[in-house]
């Protein structure tokens, strides 16, 4: 199974497209909203790697902020497989976490702006909070499926 661990916060959305909508009256973050352009991006990783959405994000701890994300993933045909355990200290060790509860073979990528992934640091491709979700990330990830 494809599997992408998928961080919201400098993936989904970014520094640049909130000011840009700040600037048009909409508070994106206080909203939960994510960037159609980053979700038609994800949308296309997805599609192309036939594969699955683990919510890593901190989102995964706050439903409110789930129910926005599957509403919008949902928009694009797209919807939340499911979600890391919370272990704590590094996003890694969930990633560990979450495969000592799925057996199998996994091939599998994380899209996250951090970089606290220990021993899965060679699947990141690493995002900025800055731009969030690029199509050279996309194509990064791809490479990484080997699709």
């Amino acid at each position: 199974m494809n599997v992408i661990f998928l961080d919201v916060d400098g993936v989904l959305n970014s520094q640049q497209w909130a000011l840009k909508m700040f600037a048009e009256g909409v508070r994106v973050y206080a909203e939960d909203m994510l960037d159609p352009h980053a979700l038609r991006l994800l949308k296309r990783l997805v599609d192309e790697s036939n594969a699955k959405l683990v919510v890593s994000s901190s989102w995964r701890g706050i439903p409110e902020s789930m129910k926005a994300l599957a509403d919008q993933l949902g928009q694009y045909g797209m919807k939340v497989y499911d979600v890391t355990p919370n272990v704590g200290e590094t996003r890694g060790k969930d990633i560990t976490a979450w495969f000592n509860r799925h057996s199998g073979k996994h091939q599998y990528v994380i899209l996250d702006d951090d970089s606290d992934m220990d021993e899965h640091a060679d699947h990141l491709v690493q995002t900025t909070f800055r731009e969030g979700l690029q199509a050279v990330h996309v194509d990064q990830a791809l490479k990484m499926f080997k699709c």
